[in-house]
């Protein structure tokens, strides 16, 4: 009888230890997190880790924080932004309007040109040039500038000299770089930003 009961209180004891030491599960707001965790907590809410914290937000608020052209369209993993006006042009979108001019889509999905010849300031423009993306096959305009080593004004801010390369003013004179150089790997150059730079 007494080895039955030294037998029952140790297997209780390694149970109520295996209870104790179980990691708690770390998915409620205000615990902690890293990285990019995010999780829909209905079709309209969704958990998301912020500064090493899980908050839990509405997703009108995660679209609108991407500009005034978006809004929710419910969960799925995570938030799903939209354009508002589902007709209108989608921010950062980009075509030739002409030889010299590009057109791209800014926040409120208004289509507003850029002239080649001002947005490579001192490079030579090689006008516009529209690609076709090899995995997505998406159309995509941006303005081409050439004249590595040429004088610049040392205020120019970078620009993008192709789809993958970046030209910054350095010492009043213009230096190309590759994106994936500066990136540590493959990376585009993103001209619609202000200023130009390499997406890493």
């Amino acid at each position: 009888m007494n080895v039955r009961w030294a037998l029952l209180t140790a297997v209780l004891l390694i149970h109520g230890c295996s209870e104790a030491e179980r990691a708690p599960r770390l998915d409620q707001p205000g615990d902690p997190c890293r990285g990019s965790d995010h999780s829909c907590v209905d079709d309209h809410q969704v958990t998301r880790c912020e500064a090493n914290i899980l908050v839990e937000t509405s997703c009108d608020e995660v679209c609108a924080a991407l500009g005034p052209a978006w809004i929710a369209d419910g969960c799925d993993r995570r938030c799903v932004c939209v354009p508002a006006d589902p007709s209108g042009c989608w921010p950062g979108e980009t075509a030739c309007v002409n030889e010299q001019t590009l057109e791209q889509c800014d926040e409120d999905q208004s289509w507003a040109p850029v002239d080649c010849e001002e947005r490579c300031a001192d490079l030579s423009s090689l006008g516009c040039v529209e690609q076709t993306d090899d995995l997505t096959d998406e159309l995509s305009a941006a303005c081409w500038c050439s004249g590595e080593a040429t004088p610049c004004d040392p205020a120019a801010p970078p620009t993008c000299v192709d789809e993958t390369s970046i030209a910054t003013c350095e010492d009043g004179a213009w230096l190309v770089q590759d994106c994936a150089e500066l990136c540590g790997g493959p990376s585009p150059c993103v001209p619609w930003q202000t200023p130009a730079a390499c997406a890493c």
